[in-house]
């Protein structure tokens, strides 16, 4: 979730999105992102363009883990937290989300 570098903003500069999507991608991860001001992204390494993703509840629950990179403000944290099977949040947005279950299933850095 996020490719910007900031929240609400569509600049990708130094976006660390970029670098955890060519490495997952490199790693033979199939990589999907949803961000809501970053329309596409163009990945450096083998020439790749993605498209954001509508974050529709069947994304989440078959994905195998969600990265939280960009803390956008509309993006409905406790939806992702309940749906998804395992989250990495990068920006402790899941910190203070009163969801079942929610400690077991994300990783926090």
């Amino acid at each position: 979730l996020g490719g910007a570098c900031k929240r609400d903003i569509d600049d990708m500069r130094e976006s660390p999105a970029l670098s955890i999507i060519e490495e997952l991608d490199s790693l033979g991860a199939s990589v999907t992102y949803h961000d809501p001001f970053v329309p596409t992204l163009d990945l450096e390494g083998g020439g790749r363009h993605l498209e954001s993703v509508p974050l529709h509840d069947p994304i989440l629950t078959t994905a195998d883990c969600v990265v939280i990179v960009t803390d956008h403000r509309g993006i409905d944290y406790s939806r992702v937290a309940r749906l998804a099977p395992l989250i990495v949040d990068t920006r402790n947005v899941t910190r203070h989300l009163e969801v079942t279950g929610l400690e077991e299933k994300v990783v926090r850095l």
